[in-house]
């Protein structure tokens, strides 16, 4: 893909394209006359395979890139939860530590009861699709 963009950014590449609408512009010309018919097919293949030409860097490189953006995205969702696990310190001494006192065990109760509710939810869920 990195060959790709470089071609693309090269001053020769707009010489390439130049030269493609050129001999598309000229079968699209010989279609306008009177042709036998192999002959129209011929070059109504061939300003199909030049428009298919130009447009096919540009179309491999948007869909890289929405593919890129995706997979991005995916990496960002799962560094994210990753991240929410690690903040997570349950059962270890600071927790212990932070529920020693009044607001900790109130917050403490909130939490195990958060994760009561969230664990019934995901076996009733489980249970539904059974």
């Amino acid at each position: 893909m990195e060959a790709l963009r470089r071609l693309r950014q090269s001053p020769h590449w707009r010489h390439y394209q130049q030269l493609l609408e050129t001999v598309t512009l000229n079968n699209v010309e010989q279609l306008l006359h009177a042709l036998p018919h192999d002959q129209y097919l011929f070059y109504c293949g061939s300003v199909f395979a030049c428009r298919r030409l130009m447009e096919l860097p540009d179309a491999i490189l948007a869909k890289v890139t929405e593919l890129e953006d995706h997979a991005h995205a995916r990496t960002q969702s799962e560094a994210a939860h990753q991240r929410a696990r690690a903040d997570t310190f349950l059962n270890t001494p600071f927790w212990e530590s932070y529920i020693t006192d009044e607001d900790g065990r109130q917050f403490a109760d909130a939490v195990s009861a958060a994760a009561r509710a969230d664990s019934e939810r995901a076996t009733r869920s489980y249970t539904d699709l059974g």
